[in-house]
């Protein structure tokens, strides 16, 4: 938290508190490379630095450093390793145009050897008395909302407020979510573009896409871990080879899994996940040829998925035990580095110390329930304290084997890879972050929705998954005055700012985001 301190007269006192708002954002601006250009700040000189109308300054390279003759200036320069300096609009059509003071033509470029202390350097030059501003150079992106043509009927990224996230981050390839399940048909045309492709088995192998197959392979383990032999794109637990296409369309469970985390986005067709630009590790443990709602080898895929690297683990199956032995698999695989997220349920029943289903109720899985499109708890989900988040579940719009390749399905099987899917972003902006710190940050970013579930307080959860604030309350400041005083300095001492009088006013700024105690973002 910053405290700052102003000495006022009254007259100025509204106006302070108006800048406050305004000013307070600023504090906070701090180098980004996704948002900022690298080793780049844009000044403009005053015509005191500058003064012809074409904005020429007169500068050579002395020592590998920018030299004006601007003694203040140039002392900057040499300090912080100002390398370069251009001119950013040569050429202006009214040159005698400027806005209180600042001419375009005076707008130059200012390149540093490094970004190591461009902060810094921003705030010298502001303060130097040639300069007008001083600032970093923004990278301005596109607003990103995908094309896909069914994502109006998929309520849950609105409630989650996914478009937001997008417009940041929709995921890094290198984060690998993987569907534990009865096998994902990977070359879905909404799923094949997220297809995770194990690097050690690659060479000497190849997909053929339009018919699923795989082929190639020197019939060795790589050693890259897992222990399977040519996975290249995942493994068939089941029928124990190196295919985990599902094409049984009874058997679509792990498919539409996969595109609720995370179908391809932005590609003109179907529908977009969660985390539209992670890959997807497949895990088959249903048959190919018969229906069956059972995952087998459930936790053999958990293993193999948490040793061949997977990031993110979706279990959407689970059922009553002991626990000790999925506890083992859970913390075995959160040890190695793995977010394990589960769903909790569909029996409409409490989660306590009489009734437990696993994975979701180890101690290191994300437990997740399902919710509505209104934030209420869906009818068919699971409830009670071990619940550590919701995410919609109800109706879901996902990716499937028959028909036109898209169908709705509800169940808490549809809640967790929504919620793996926000992990997987979380994890594609911190790569470095602990599982323990990814699961901490959904739960805590979450959105409270006991209002909405008065008969269910404290057994939904932190509340519904927030991918905004899960991705982006550490780079997006949200700055709010949380408290101020005001003290007579010289007046009648009343208490009451009065005309004439001086006053000090203490000013308390806090940087936070829904759920979380954040304070000044570094």
């Amino acid at each position: 938290m910053k405290k700052i301190h102003f000495e006022v007269s009254m007259k100025k006192l509204i106006i302070l508190f108006m800048l406050i708002s305004i000013s307070a954002a600023a504090f906070a601006v701090k180098f980004d490379p996704y948002w900022f250009k690298s080793r780049t700040i844009i000044g403009c000189f005053t015509t005191e630095a500058i003064p012809n109308i074409d904005g020429k300054l007169e500068y050579t390279i002395q020592d590998g450093v920018v030299h004006t003759g601007i003694s203040s200036f140039d002392a900057i320069a040499r300090e912080f390793d100002i390398v370069d300096i251009k001119q950013a609009h040569p050429y202006v059509k009214v040159p005698e145009w400027n806005d209180k003071g600042v001419y375009l033509q005076n707008i130059y470029r200012l390149y540093l050897k490094s970004d190591d202390r461009i902060d810094e350097t921003v705030l010298a030059l502001s303060k130097n008395k040639f300069m007008n501003f001083a600032e970093l150079e923004t990278i301005n992106r596109q607003k990103f909302v995908p094309d896909d043509p069914m994502l109006a009927q998929q309520y849950a990224h609105p409630l989650m407020q996914s478009f937001d996230t997008w417009d940041y981050v929709t995921g890094s390839h290198d984060v690998v979510v993987a569907i534990t399940d009865s096998g994902v048909k990977w070359n879905h045309p909404d799923l094949a573009g997220n297809v995770w492709i194990n690097p050690a088995e690659s060479p000497g192998m190849s997909i053929n896409w339009e018919a699923g197959t795989i082929n190639g392979g020197d019939g060795q383990d790589a050693g890259e871990g897992g222990n399977k032999i040519d996975d290249l794109v995942g493994w068939d637990f089941k029928e124990n080879d190196n295919n985990p296409i599902q094409n049984y369309s009874p058997n679509d469970h792990g498919t539409h899994v996969a595109g609720c985390a995370a179908a391809v986005g932005n590609n003109g067709i179907g529908v977009v996940g969660a985390a539209p630009s992670v890959s997807i590790l497949s895990c088959k443990g249903s048959p190919s040829n018969m229906p069956s709602s059972g995952v087998e080898f459930a936790y053999d895929q958990v293993k193999y998925a948490g040793e061949i690297g997977a990031d993110i683990i979706n279990a959407s199956w689970g059922g009553p035990g002991s626990g000790a032995y999925p506890n083992s698999i859970v913390n075995y695989v959160t040890n190695l580095g793995a977010v394990v997220v589960a769903a909790a349920g569909n029996e409409n029943t409490e989660h306590n110390a009489s009734y437990q289903d696993y994975p979701a109720d180890c101690e290191n899985a994300l437990n997740v329930a399902a919710t509505n499109t209104v934030d209420m708890k869906a009818s068919f989900s699971d409830y009670g304290s071990p619940i550590d988040i919701s995410a919609p579940g109800d109706n879901i719009l996902s990716t499937i084997i028959g028909g036109n390749g898209y169908a709705s399905y509800g169940g808490t099987s549809m809640a967790s890879p929504i919620v793996a899917g926000v992990a997987a972003l979380v994890k594609s902006l911190h790569p470095d972050m602990s599982s323990a710190d990814v699961r901490y940050r959904l739960m805590m970013t979450a959105d409270p929705i006991d209002d909405m579930n008065p008969n269910y307080t404290g057994m939904m959860g932190t509340g519904r998954v927030n991918s905004f604030t899960a991705t982006m309350y550490d780079k997006i400041p949200n700055i709010v005055m949380s408290n101020h005083s005001i003290a007579e300095e010289e007046g009648d001492g009343d208490g009451i700012p009065n005309p004439g009088e001086t006053l000090t006013l203490d000013v308390q700024l806090e940087n936070k985001m829904t759920g979380l105690g954040i304070l000044w973002s570094d």
